[in-house]
């Protein structure tokens, strides 16, 4: 599927020569036997034509070439916090780069498994996974047999490839970030504390603490549900008046920013925010001296790049990327 992207890449035309086997092995990082028996598929296919001794050319315009298969993106969700199940950015970007491939993304979203989703799967190259992935999903995803990418923190990064945002890490570089310029008294707002990347940032924001001398106890955190944050948010501030810096994820900065311009709240309090990527930053950019982690590098051109490789490789390979933030000082 990669060597569609190479013809478009390259612009190759009816007749043009493609670069030998082992170039694509080099730069797809496939064995030879997997390259040889897709060029055998395509030469099927009378989509390429092997000259003996000339090597292999292009028979067929890339317009013309069907949809090659289907990926399935399940979204997991749950009921109880009132969660979008439409198509949101991530599938979307998803869906861009397979349509690269000449992939058909089917989407689905579930609160359980069920025969219709697995019906769907059966059609499918591999699965995409987001949201809450329990051990009945766990079992169900290897019942099917699919290479499984997870985008996003999950309980088994052991037993499925992910794809996710090093939240930790994000949420110490932004906690020392504050105290470093001088915030005595940080706090926390955080997601709810059974939602993985929340429970990575308290992980990361409380590391920071401890090596300023800090104890857990003495730092506020506040977990935040789906709805009424801002009567949680107010409450809260009104709890902590002395707090001179807070770190929030960026679900929270606009409830946020509502409560402190509502309340009068002291102008000297610094935020940090943790953001999926820079564009994110534009709205926090009107915030005076704010900090934000942003990641620079694409889950969706990520997470498409290691299931095209699992896809197309003898066997499942379990692969993790943990991409790494960037701070941004306002």
């Amino acid at each position: 599927m990669r060597i569609f992207q190479l013809i478009a890449d390259q612009h190759l035309k009816i007749g043009d020569r493609l670069p030998p086997e082992r170039d694509l092995v080099e730069n797809f990082e496939l064995s030879l036997i997997t390259v040889r028996r897709a060029m055998h598929e395509l030469e099927e296919e009378n989509i390429i034509e092997r000259r003996p001794r000339m090597g292999t050319y292009l028979k067929q315009s890339i317009a013309q070439i069907p949809e090659l298969g289907r990926i399935l993106y399940l979204k997991i969700y749950k009921t109880e916090y009132g969660e979008n199940i439409f198509l949101d950015t991530m599938v979307q970007e998803v869906e861009f780069q397979l349509k690269k491939e000449h992939i058909r993304l089917l989407y689905h979203s579930a609160v359980s498994p069920s025969v219709e989703i697995a019906e769907a799967a059966a059609e499918c190259l591999g699965i995409f996974v987001t949201g809450w992935l329990d051990v009945k999903w766990r079992d169900f995803l290897k019942s099917l047999g699919l290479p499984v990418m997870v985008i996003g923190s999950n309980p088994y990064p052991d037993v499925f490839s992910t794809v996710s945002y090093d939240m930790r890490t994000a949420a110490e570089l932004c906690h020392h970030a504050l105290l470093e310029q001088g915030c005595a008294r940080t706090a926390l707002v955080n997601g709810g504390p059974t939602y993985l990347p929340a429970l990575e940032i308290h992980r990361g924001f409380m590391k920071a603490a401890k090596s300023h001398g800090l104890k857990p106890a003495s730092v506020p955190v506040l977990w935040s549900g789906q709805s009424g944050i801002r009567i949680y948010l107010t409450d809260f501030l009104r709890e902590h008046p002395d707090l001179d810096g807070i770190l929030l994820e960026s679900g929270e900065f606009d409830a946020i920013l509502g409560c402190l311009w509502q309340m009068g709240y002291r102008r000297d309090l610094r935020l940090a925010v943790i953001v999926d990527n820079v564009n994110v930053i534009r709205p926090f950019s009107t915030v005076p001296g704010g900090i934000a982690a942003y990641f620079e590098q694409s889950i969706p051109v990520l997470a498409v790049k290691r299931m095209l490789r699992n896809t197309s490789c003898e066997g499942q390979r379990i692969t993790k990327d943990l991409i790494q933030p960037v701070l941004y000082y306002q």
